[in-house]
């Protein structure tokens, strides 16, 4: 209603005003700034050669690098093969005091047992001849 009375009494100025705004967008988008299209077709070349020496470049620095990180590896490889080695010969070692420990120990209870059972027949041996002087004594002393 009140649209109505504020409208113009020609559509045709409408028409035109969408016309003009559709050709206007496509315009942006066909075409270039004719100072940026210059400098691009200038400059193309230039941009293509720096761009290609720059990957160059970092090309040469990731192969110098990728070959110090193959050398670290295997400086690292070289050392876990002597450690390795370093460990079965420790390992080796450690089984054959074990097993000396082990007879060691079993001659130190050979030696243990021995030791009382010395002493148990020297204690033995002691105490009997003891109660035979004791009777022999008496004996000796109803002869005289």
């Amino acid at each position: 209603m009140l649209r109505d009375s504020h409208r113009p009494a020609r559509d045709e100025a409408e028409l035109a005003r969408r016309l003009l705004l559709q050709a206007r967008g496509d315009e942006r988008r066909r075409r270039k700034a004719p100072a940026l299209l210059a400098f691009d077709a200038v400059d193309h070349p230039a941009r293509i050669a720096q761009a290609s020496d720059q990957l160059v470049e970092k090309t040469k620095g990731l192969e110098a690098t990728q070959q110090e990180s193959i050398d670290q590896l295997q400086v690292v490889q070289d050392q876990l093969q002597t450690v390795r080695r370093l460990l079965a010969s420790q390992q080796t070692d450690t089984k054959k005091l074990s097993e000396q420990v082990g007879r060691l120990t079993e001659a130190i209870d050979g030696l243990r047992q021995s030791f009382a059972s010395t002493r148990a027949s020297e204690a033995a041996a002691d105490s009997a001849p003891r109660k035979r002087s004791a009777k022999a004594k008496p004996r000796s002393s109803q002869k005289r």
